[in-house]
């Protein structure tokens, strides 16, 4: 007898891309961040808005996953790759204003690696004729919850270097023609505001400076403070400060420092390596703090 009741039952691996999908999300419930489901042709599974505390900031992104039960199937020798990726799927990503994060993630283990789709595909435009891709995903580039505040970096790192290069960019084109401002609604100090913004947001981020709700001031983070007058007495030992250039060379010497603990503190926070627009503003803005203790300093040593 035909059993009229009987309902198609779903694919496996439908069931543990859900599963995947529900366990990510209550992982990043535990930070906070708003999570929104959607669903695309694509193959994005989860918008995410990054929390500060209990306060929203301006940083959303994607993410894509890939759920497995065995995830040593996709493992090579320093990466697991994950292949057959559509090129139309690819070229989405990229063209996406917000990050897209790829997640390989082991059901089992509730843990896996990601990566972010321009650093996967970086060479995207050299392989046109290229119909499938493959993502690779370090083996370093671990995501579970003990990660996930060097993760958080790595977003908002990709963010605030995206933002700045852009609005950088539109800074020069303004400072050129004029009628680029008209066009686009801008005013040349409407773009600087944005770009400290942006500036500030990426160091408070990166725990270099605290922001003072209350008062509206800021003031540096008491390790960062540490780290860096630590750097600097090594170089301050080391140097000769002769009468007549001591002024010149200490500045010299503070920037080069400063740089240097920039560049350390930024290095064991996220995997990819603070980028060179975000260091040359970063050190631009630090200096500013520290003007008044170079003054001092400098006519200390005349």
């Amino acid at each position: 007898m035909t059993n009229y009741f009987e309902e198609p039952k779903r694919p496996k691996s439908h069931q543990i891309g859900d599963l995947a999908k529900e366990q990510i999300s209550e992982l990043f419930a535990t930070k906070g961040w708003v999570i929104n489901p959607i669903v695309s042709d694509y193959g994005d599974d989860l918008h995410i808005q990054l929390t500060e505390g209990s306060t929203l900031i301006p940083i959303r992104f994607y993410i894509q996953i890939k759920g497995t039960k065995n995830i040593k199937k996709f493992q090579t020798k320093s990466t697991y790759n994950i292949s057959k990726i559509k090129r139309s799927s690819v070229a989405h990503w990229l063209n996406s204003i917000e990050p897209v994060v790829l997640v390989l993630w082991n059901t089992t283990k509730k843990s896996g690696v990601y990566g972010l789709a321009s650093d996967i595909f970086e060479n995207y435009n050299s392989k046109k004729k290229t119909k499938f891709f493959t993502a690779s995903l370090s083996k370093n580039s671990l995501f579970n919850k003990q990660s996930l505040e060097r993760f958080r970096a790595d977003i908002i790192e990709h963010y605030c270097n995206k933002r700045y290069m852009n609005l950088a960019g539109m800074q020069s084109l303004v400072e050129k023609n004029r009628k680029i401002a008209e066009f686009y609604g801008v005013q040349k100090n409407n773009i600087k505001l944005d770009m400290a913004e942006t500036v500030l947001l990426y160091l408070t981020s990166m725990k270099i400076l605290k922001i003072d709700h209350k008062n509206q001031t800021f003031r540096l983070d008491n390790k960062f403070h540490k780290t860096f007058f630590l750097e600097f007495a090594k170089y301050f030992r080391k140097t000769n400060f002769d009468r007549g250039y001591a002024g010149k060379k200490f500045e010299k010497e503070f920037d080069k420092v400063l740089i240097l603990s920039l560049t350390k503190w930024t290095a064991e926070k996220f995997d990819q390596g603070i980028h060179a627009a975000m260091l040359d503003a970063s050190t631009q803005v630090m200096r500013m703090i520290f003007k008044s203790a170079i003054t001092k300093t400098k006519n200390l040593l005349r």
